[in-house]
């Protein structure tokens, strides 16, 4: 974690430019690229079903979408910083079970219990003050190969574990890895960290975007809140520039015969967890609605809980600790945070299907299930640059449940057995076997 100082010194500029940019009128060059020719749509699953959305060019209208046979307009959801996103954002509500086009492609209906989940997390090409990866090679930074490799396997549900935006900083020139790349949140950035390595698996199937710390409101929260947000926009009342905290999502999956939930997902907003610029009201008031949630959960249906720092991991030699250990907490939210955690950790305790996914640390980690606490799985190695295997202090039982290289997830669920998972490395090939989304090991060979 780099120097908050440097971060708000960043974020300043960040602002500056963009008040220069919006105040001001000057006009940016943006590059809109594929959206002049074809639009970037996708699908999000919500609480109360999902949203399509579609990226167009500035000046094009919002598609028409055909949802049960009906057309309608899909309506824009402006952005706070108008300047820096200039492509057009359009978006329409969908309900369970709704068949939903738009012109040639149809749309996994929302609400469905998936078979097959793709789990992905801090995909970005870090580029900073302090450390810069070669954005311009695939191996270095194999995002767009994740993304490809995981579509192949055709899943129903795709969830990311935040951390889409690493470019913070201009890459010098003389840097041939990182030469040109766009930096700043804004749409040319969003578009080379995201939408354009993610194209394949965008198109798959229906996601879930978690909100990383990377997007929090010191880096890229105006670009996440604007493209992800997990609501449709109030056209009467639109959405500040960024906002910390939001409410956590409870989305419930059902089956298609009997129309019972099968599968909870609790999608956290941690982004702004650690920050001691957060007063305490307005953290009570998130974990308050987080504990409504989370009375839902029973030892009934299986659960997964979203959130981007781990609760629990393979501890560092140094340095970084699990978010609910009392170093990594700021002093004003201790107790609110700690209460957080024990909220979750205790889940497990009461629940023997319950299984928190993260990301933040850039690498696999399967840690099972101890002491009552639920089993922790961790998908950070999406293309961020990896945290070396040397960081951590594996022990020997530690050792086959970690995977220290690029790759993905895969959950697949069967009416036999449940959730199993695949772990891959970034070209497709399998590195460990996980059953019952527990304890991970290498496949037998």
């Amino acid at each position: 974690m780099w120097n908050r100082k440097l971060r708000y010194a960043a974020a300043i500029v960040v602002v500056f430019g963009l008040f220069l940019i919006d105040g001001w009128g000057f006009i940016a060059k943006w590059n809109l690229g594929d959206v002049e020719d074809r639009p970037i749509v996708w699908q999000q699953l919500t609480p109360g079903g999902g949203i399509v959305r579609a990226i167009v060019a500035q000046d094009a209208e919002c598609p028409i979408i055909r949802v049960n046979g009906k057309d309608y307009p899909m309506r824009r959801r402006p952005p706070a910083a108008r300047r820096a996103f200039p492509p057009r954002l359009c978006e329409f509500p969908v309900t369970p079970g709704q068949d939903v086009r738009i012109d040639d492609r149809q749309f996994t209906r929302a609400g469905r219990l998936p078979k097959k989940i793709v789990v992905l997390g801090d995909t970005g090409c870090r580029v900073t003050y302090y450390e810069r990866q070669d954005c311009n090679d695939a191996a270095e930074w194999p995002f767009a190969k994740i993304a490809k490799e995981a579509a192949k396997h055709d899943p129903d549900l795709v969830i990311h574990l935040g951390d889409y935006h690493y470019r913070e900083a201009a890459c010098p020139d003389s840097i041939g890895g990182c030469k040109g790349s766009p930096w700043g949140d804004n749409w040319e950035t969003w578009k080379a960290d995201f939408f354009d390595p993610a194209a394949p698996l965008l198109a798959t199937a229906p996601w879930i975007l978690v909100r990383g710390n990377h997007e929090d409101c010191e880096r890229a929260g105006a670009g996440w809140l604007h493209f992800f947000a997990p609501w449709v926009q109030d056209q009467e009342r639109p959405d500040p520039n960024c906002r910390t905290l939001t409410p956590t999502q409870l989305i419930e999956l059902r089956t298609g015969t009997k129309n019972e939930v099968a599968l909870r997902i609790l999608q956290l907003d941690t982004a702004d967890a650690e920050s001691k610029y957060i007063d305490e009201e307005t953290y009570q008031d998130w974990t308050t609605q987080l504990d409504e949630k989370l009375e839902k959960v029973d030892s009934e249906v299986v659960s997964f809980v979203l959130l981007h720092q781990p609760l629990r991991s393979v501890p560092f030699r140094k340095g970084t600790t699990p978010i609910c250990e009392k170093g990594r907490v700021p002093v004003n939210k201790g107790e609110s945070l700690i209460k957080t955690c024990d909220a979750i950790l205790g889940l497990g305790k009461k629940l023997n299907r319950l299984t928190v996914f993260s990301g933040d640390t850039h690498a696999f980690q399967s840690i099972p299930s101890s002491s009552g606490t639920p089993n922790q799985l961790i998908v950070g190695n999406g293309g961020t640059k990896l945290d070396p295997e040397t960081k951590f202090d594996v022990k020997e039982d530690a050792r086959n449940r970690t995977y220290f290289d690029f790759g993905f997830m895969v959950l697949e669920r069967s009416e036999e057995d449940g959730w199993k998972g695949q772990v891959y490395s970034a070209g497709g090939d399998l590195q460990l076997v996980c059953e019952d989304l527990s304890e991970c090991k290498k496949p037998e060979s």
